[in-house]
Formats: C-alpha cells, sequence, structure tokens
C-alpha cells in the first residue's frame, strides 16, 4: 500500500467511530455494528462482552 493511501485510510478511520463486523458461526451469517479505536492498522473494538458478536469473534486465531 502506498503512503498516501494509508495515510488516507488512517484519516478516515480517525474520522469515524464505529464499523460494522461480520463473520458466521457454523451455519449462521451474523454481523453487528462496533465502537473502534484504531492506532495504526490495528483495531481495538467494543461491544458488551456477554453479546453473541464477542463470543463469536472471540474464538479466532489473533483476536485478544
Amino acid at each position: 500500500m502506498s503512503k498516501e493511501l494509508k495515510q488516507q485510510f488512517l484519516d478516515y478511520l480517525q474520522s469515524h467511530n464505529t464499523m460494522t463486523l461480520a463473520t458466521c458461526a457454523g451455519d449462521l451469517p451474523w454481523a453487528a455494528t462496533v465502537f473502534y479505536a484504531s492506532d495504526d492498522l490495528r483495531f481495538i473494538f467494543f461491544r458488551h462482552p456477554i453479546r453473541a458478536t464477542v463470543r463469536i469473534y472471540r474464538p479466532m486465531p489473533g483476536l485478544q
């Protein structure tokens, strides 16, 4: 990715605070809007911990 494109992307991320995460657990697709913060290209998203969205994402490799 060019430096210019990366900067445009980072500017976009900094000007917003919600995103939609989507996944599939078994045969059930799932999407939810979450609040996020970003540090360069790393995302931290916020959602109530007992919601199905978090339970679905938590087991995925690389997510904490």
